[in-house]
């Protein structure tokens, strides 16, 4: 994820139910808001055709909050099976901020 703000999405996956694990490898904010570490959080949703989608929880991240970057962290989900994503909660004071990691589910 590069430049994203709040309520930026992922795409969607399908998948059987089980864990569902968000590892952020790194994380930061595109500006020095003054301060070495904020956090951002995450949502996962799971997503009905043509009813609202349903929040499963938001988790948060560390994240570099000095134009640097940090480790943000591994969290987990439980579901049903289904199709999900996730979104951008929250970011470093509300800016952009940038992001990389790895999504892994049930087959």
């Amino acid at each position: 994820m590069t430049g994203v703000l709040s309520g930026f999405e992922s795409s969607y996956w399908d998948t059987a139910s089980g864990t569902t694990t968000i590892r952020v490898d790194s994380c930061g904010s595109q500006y020095n808001l003054g301060t070495a570490y904020s956090s951002t959080s995450l949502v996962l949703w799971e997503n009905l055709a043509w009813q609202p989608d349903i929040n499963r929880g938001s988790q948060g991240y560390s994240c570099a909050a000095n134009g640097g970057s940090t480790y943000g962290g591994s969290r987990s989900w439980t579901h049903s099976n289904g199709r999900y994503y996730f979104s951008v909660g929250s970011t470093p004071g509300n800016l952009n901020m940038n992001a990389s990691g790895n999504t892994n589910y049930p087959g």
